[in-house]
């Protein structure tokens, strides 16, 4: 009976210290904030006027002990519609390998071959990603990013669109303003040269 209940023990510690391992050893994903080491957190909020892009980090990091450096990932993300009105072709993704050429742009989904630098739990992997809108103010969705390699990672983030109000610039306002006050102290000089020459 007592051995009976340290073989259970034992089964027991090993069961909780290989999940445990591979836990901690899964690969992970952050998302940055464009050249920092910031995390971004939901929802990221995008322009609706289809130039500005959205730029974010996605950093890889944590793979298995065994994984080899030249593994080849598979990136997906993916655009899911939330809010009525969103539709997935509103936002264009681009995804490029920071360190290698590759390199995948398209509207609603898009999938990158990306190979992993180098190899075992201590490295990690960027990819740059560019988000470009076209949806209307107030359109929700998901930005699904899925990555397989020697192991996988699902993650999601919350996508809001927001109206872009276009503020003139500087030059735009003041050089016609300026025009109006030069015309104005024009015509001021001639009629105050004019009453004068009258006398």
């Amino acid at each position: 009976m007592r051995t009976r209940k340290i073989i259970v023990a034992l089964v027991g510690i090993f069961l909780i210290v290989t999940v445990m391992t591979g836990l901690a050893a899964a690969e992970s994903v952050k998302i940055l904030e464009d050249g920092t080491d910031y995390n971004l957190y939901s929802p990221l909020i995008l322009d609706n006027g289809g130039t500005t892009s959205y730029n974010l980090d996605l950093k890889f990091f944590n793979y298995w002990g065994s994984s080899p450096a030249n593994q080849l990932h598979t990136l997906t993300l993916t655009i899911i519609p939330i809010s009525s009105g969103a539709v997935t072709t509103d936002i264009t993704i681009t995804a490029t390998e920071r360190s290698g050429v590759a390199s995948a742009s398209s509207t609603s989904s898009v999938t990158l071959y990306w190979y992993q630098d180098t190899a075992g739990s201590g490295g990690y992997d960027y990819i740059d990603v560019a988000l470009v809108s076209n949806g209307p103010a107030g359109a929700k969705y998901q930005l699904r990013m899925e990555d397989v390699g020697y192991s996988s990672v699902i993650m999601d983030r919350s996508l809001e669109i927001k109206e872009v109000v276009n503020v003139p610039e500087f030059t735009t306002v003041a050089v016609p303003i300026a025009t109006i006050l030069g015309l104005l102290f024009f015509f001021n000089h001639r009629k105050h040269r004019r009453d004068r020459d009258k006398k």
